[in-house]
């Protein structure tokens, strides 16, 4: 499932104050869980915890209880549209005192929006409140290198501290502070895709975006969300491709979806296979794969269902129909009760938690009482060999 991106139709504000305190670089301690990158960023003194989503043109508050914002003065209104196409008006207002690592803003603006019941119970599994987006670090010129397998995230007021980095150098633009990178597959034209961390996924491609590729399966249903709610059930169609190139550096053996959707994305599993270097004042990204010889094998594997947080509990939100979860009887609409024989219709975080290396076997119960048996098994390691470029 795809979270929340915020693109700003309307956001009138006045940028924030830079604190004498921030220094040319920081090094900030992240966690990668769930395909989000995860960070301590401190509100009025205490910390809390906030995803860096490159999607996201703005910063972003799920709530503002017990945190001190103040007024966003005469224009404090914005009209948002989120991943899954929901547009909203949503007020807002200013972070009195915000610190990132050694980095201090004052009267930081935020869009103060409370996400659905689904996304709400996501983000309170992890523990989040909020969401930093590019423009932070866009609006000021920084760059940010990303490590997820060291845990850290660099940010340079001074991008030249990257400058002799090895790596794949990535040109991109921007759209409301959003990076967009040029993506090839396999003798297609070059076409432009967002670079977006708040997407937990390797790819995902509107249909327009790929000519003369093959189907692997097809399914009616949803497996996107944004933070006002799911995207609307709709045709989709489940794809392979044999390679993509993104500024030189080549990926091969992807499994992934087509859908109607606005933008196509590169997600956060990139940084599974390399650290990347996000030049928001040059407009550069530079890409360092782990040990990896000009190439990357994802292999990645895709379940047969997709299950969405619904009305207080999971529940099947798509079957692809070439399966054997289709052929068992699983159908959207089954309601998620037990892990492995273990009850968690009151402990729905137990999913989201769910150690995606070992087999499980999950209880659905349909809408007519019918109970039925999924079993989930463990994703095996990445294959990792050497390509050519």
């Amino acid at each position: 499932m795809r979270p929340a991106y915020l693109t700003l139709v309307a956001f009138l504000a006045l940028w924030p104050t830079l604190s004498p305190c921030a220094t040319p670089a920081d090094t900030i301690p992240i966690t990668f869980s769930q395909g989000r990158i995860l960070l301590p960023v401190e509100v009025g003194g205490q910390s809390h915890r906030f995803v860096f989503d490159t999607g996201c043109s703005c910063g972003l508050l799920f709530t503002d209880r017990a945190l001190p914002l103040k007024s966003g003065g005469l224009f404090s209104f914005a009209l948002v549209s989120d991943a899954a196409g929901h547009v909203k008006l949503t007020r807002r207002k200013r972070i009195a005192d915000l610190r990132i690592g050694g980095m201090t803003l004052k009267r930081y603006p935020v869009i103060v929006s409370p996400p659905s019941s689904m996304m709400r119970q996501e983000y309170d599994c992890q523990g989040i409140v909020g969401c930093i987006g590019s423009d932070l670090f866009d609006k000021r010129g920084q760059a940010v290198k990303i490590d997820v397998r060291a845990g850290r995230m660099v940010v340079s007021s001074d991008p030249s501290l990257f400058a002799h980095e090895e790596g794949f150098r990535i040109p991109f633009d921007t759209d409301l502070h959003v990076p967009y990178v040029n993506v090839k597959t396999r003798a297609d034209k070059e076409r432009r895709y967002m670079f977006d961390t708040g997407f937990p996924g390797i790819i995902t491609v509107r249909a327009k975006d790929l000519l003369d590729i093959d189907t692997l399966d097809t399914a009616v249903g949803a497996t996107n969300a944004g933070i006002y709610g799911r995207s609307r059930l709709q045709s989709i169609a489940k794809i392979h491709l044999d390679s993509l190139s993104i500024g030189g550096c080549v990926f091969r053996d992807i499994t992934t979806n087509v859908q109607s959707s606005n933008t196509s994305s590169i997600g956060s599993l990139l940084l599974k296979y390399g650290t990347v270097v996000i030049d928001y004042k040059h407009h550069t990204l530079i890409y360092q794969p782990y040990a990896y010889d000009h190439g990357i094998t994802i292999g990645n594997q895709y379940h047969h269902v997709v299950l969405m947080y619904d009305g207080g509990s999971y529940k099947v939100t798509l079957v692809w129909e070439d399966t054997d979860a289709w052929r068992r009887g699983i159908r959207p609409g089954d309601r998620l009760t037990h892990i492995d024989g273990i009850n968690i219709e009151d402990t729905p975080c137990a999913y989201m938690n769910l150690d995606m290396s070992q087999d499980h076997t999950l209880t659905l119960v349909s809408e007519s009482g019918e109970e039925k048996e999924l079993s989930i098994h463990r994703i095996k390691k990445e294959e990792r060999r050497p390509i050519e470029r």
